[in-house]
């Protein structure tokens, strides 16, 4: 893939210290190996509900980070995160 213009990079930067500092405390909440199983699904809930929070103070930086992209690059991105997706989850089709 070819080098992102400066303003991408930037945009980048930001969007990598939005997505750090927004999942650091999903992270932390991940369940510990001690718990039962109810108590295991109340940790799973607190989680979905933490990712669904940091993914809202993500979004901005992504959404411009995504525009400043040209369109082949966005092309790119779309492919590699599907195969990503892909690969930890399976395909869906």
């Amino acid at each position: 893939m070819k080098r992102l213009p400066s303003s991408s990079s930037v945009d980048m930067d930001t969007l990598k210290t939005s997505a750090v500092t927004s999942f650091e405390p999903v992270c932390a909440e991940l369940p510990a190996d001690d718990l039962s199983t109810p108590e295991r699904l109340d940790q799973l809930q607190m989680v979905v509900d933490s990712s669904s929070a940091a993914i809202a103070q993500v979004r901005p930086a992504f959404d411009t980070f995504y525009a400043s992209l040209t369109e082949a690059q966005q092309q790119a991105l779309n492919r590699s995160i599907s195969q990503w997706q892909d690969q930890r989850h399976g395909s869906l089709e």
